[in-house]
């Protein structure tokens, strides 16, 4: 009998699907699908195992082993093995930075078409978040994130504005 950790999961997993995180990823990273998993569900994955194993993202596929992960999200582990932000890296920045290369592994099953690997935690973690700051912000819409920020705010000062009426000398607790 093989016995695996589920915690939560399950809560994690139906979070995922209702706010369908791997349909919006998927649909802003057109064309990243492999033959095994889109962008969207390897997402998924690394927010599951964030949430449920905070630690640094490194060695998925042994987390997704010990954990049900294939049982709820229905994604071999062996597919969570960390190089997709590893393929990330341009053969650009691999030249510009001097980074260092290998040989694809014999045994990987997933589909690759060029001859050296980089791993993306050759960057300098600096230089990595830069690239992705400067990826992220390439997509996202000044005005819609105006706009959040704004009902963010909007949000706060009417718990401030409810917390400061509930705590006013006689008057009773809200119901």
């Amino acid at each position: 009998m093989v016995e695996k950790r589920l915690g939560a999961l399950p809560v994690v997993a139906e979070s995922l699907r209702r706010l369908d995180v791997a349909g919006v990823v998927d649909g802003v990273c057109p064309g990243g699908a492999s033959a095994y998993l889109s962008h969207g569900q390897m997402v998924e994955a690394l927010v599951a195992n964030r949430l449920t194993s905070p630690a640094p993202l490194v060695r998925v596929g042994d987390w997704a082993r010990t954990w049900a992960v294939e049982e709820v999200f229905g994604i071999e582990p062996d597919l969570l093995n960390d190089d997709r932000p590893a393929r990330a890296v341009t053969p650009e920045q691999i030249v510009t930075h001097s980074l260092p290369t290998a040989p694809p592994k014999a045994t990987d099953r997933r589909s690759f078409s060029g001859t050296a690997t980089t791993q993306a935690e050759a960057l300098p973690p600096d230089m990595l978040a830069a690239i992705v700051h400067g990826a992220i912000e390439a997509h996202r819409d000044p005005e819609v994130h105006r706009q959040a920020l704004l009902r963010e705010e909007t949000g706060r000062q009417a718990i401030r504005a409810r917390l400061a009426r509930q705590s006013e000398p006689g008057r009773p607790p809200a119901q």
